[in-house]
């Protein structure tokens, strides 16, 4: 009985670690395609195991189907406990003899006792410690083959097989409970490495890296725009870094709320931001940056009972270049924050969109800023109402 219930065990956790490597993203899938792979993975499982089980007597046998019945009820509940269940039912009923009633009431039990500790266990959860569920694999387990008792010989059988059918059945539920709990645990972090390195620390926008990425995905009927905070170092050496750092994260915010859900906003680099545009016609693509403009147009207020600057909410009506140019003189509690913007449909290419936006934000600013500008040589130009000036 030894040697048969260790050989079931070893088999149960080959197939805990193919069924860990059908979890391939963080947070898993709680519907589709993988949720049923999984499921039919389990349900083999039990038939798999009934191949090789522990004889205690002729037509009674043990086995460790137990445990991806427990796993089943306890991580999605008893409906898909009892569906993953079926074939191995089945398969019991099949090979027949009087253990059938034992083996079937046993699997019923335990998806019972599964459903009844599922609120408490917390099996999705792959940072709580596995010991904790250590302590409920007992109470999950414990029912799986008490009806043995109701056979005749009943009480002789349980007192040879119980002990040791429910070690091995808690055993393997604690190294398949570590094998999956490991592959989430490894999936989660490298979901939360991978979004790090892709994410800006302060501003909390996509970064050049992750904007290098998209690019590559742009088509022709996408757009891009290059965002530039004016006078951004006047800004710093004014009020300090400190005061600097609120300034880009506000603007990244308040562009970022702006956008639909589609579009994306990067920290391109210091106060220089981009922004890819989905499904978006040129020419409506002036309109889409002077909305951005206007949203990102602060005024930077510097209370004199303070030695610390802050940023209101309240947003400026878009200014001219003179507003923008910011005299010596003028007065610190009413510093404005502006953005000059260069536009360019992705028409001729990724690669191409970005030069011609970014050439087209340096037009913006040298004249005069706070306005923006779309590349005139987009092979789709807006018409001549259109406020677009010519990038040269």
């Amino acid at each position: 009985m030894w040697g048969d219930l260790f050989l079931n065990l070893c088999a149960f956790v080959t197939m805990a670690y193919l069924l860990s490597a059908t979890y391939r993203s963080w947070p898993p899938e709680q519907a589709g395609p993988m949720l049923w792979l999984r499921a039919a993975l389990l349900s083999s499982v039990g038939v798999i195991l009934m191949l090789f089980p522990a004889q205690l007597a002729p037509g009674v046998v043990m086995d460790l189907r137990a445990v991806p019945l427990a796993f089943a009820a306890l991580r999605y509940g008893a409906p898909m406990g009892l569906l993953i269940a079926l074939p191995s039912a089945a398969y019991r009923v099949y090979l027949g003899g009087q253990g059938v009633p034992v083996g079937l009431s046993s699997m019923l039990l335990v998806i019972l006792a599964a459903s009844i500790l599922r609120p408490y266990v917390n099996f999705a959860d792959p940072n709580r410690p596995l010991l904790q569920r250590w302590y409920y694999a007992a109470p999950v387990l414990m029912p799986y083959g008490l009806s043995v008792v109701f056979l005749p010989g009943g009480v002789d059988l349980l007192l040879k097989s119980y002990l040791p059918l429910l070690a091995f059945n808690a055993l393997g539920f604690l190294i398949g409970g570590s094998i999956l709990t490991a592959r989430l645990q490894m999936l989660q972090l490298t979901s939360r490495f991978q979004a790090q390195a892709l994410l800006d620390p302060l501003t909390r926008l996509a970064n050049r890296r992750q904007f290098d990425q998209d690019l590559v995905y742009l088509t022709h009927r996408d757009a891009v725009l290059m965002i530039d905070i004016d006078h951004f170092k006047r800004v710093n050496d004014t009020f300090g870094h400190p005061t600097g750092d609120r300034v880009l994260t506000q603007v990244a915010q308040t562009v970022a709320s702006a956008l639909r859900p589609g579009d994306t906003a990067y920290r391109f680099g210091g106060e220089e931001f981009a922004v890819i545009l989905r499904n978006t016609q040129p020419p409506f693509l002036h309109a889409v940056a002077e909305r951005l403009r206007s949203a990102a147009t602060l005024t930077l207020d510097l209370r004199p009972a303070d030695d610390h600057s802050a940023l209101h909410g309240t947003h400026q009506v878009a200014g001219t270049s003179s507003e923008a140019a910011l005299p010596p003189a003028y007065p610190p509690e009413r510093w404005p924050i502006t953005v000059s913007i260069g536009g360019a449909h992705a028409s001729t290419g990724p690669h191409s969109a970005v030069a011609r936006a970014d050439a087209a934000m340096y037009h913006a600013k040298r004249s005069g800023r706070n306005r923006s500008v779309i590349d005139a040589h987009d092979p789709h130009p807006p018409g001549p109402s259109s406020e677009t000036r010519a990038a040269t």
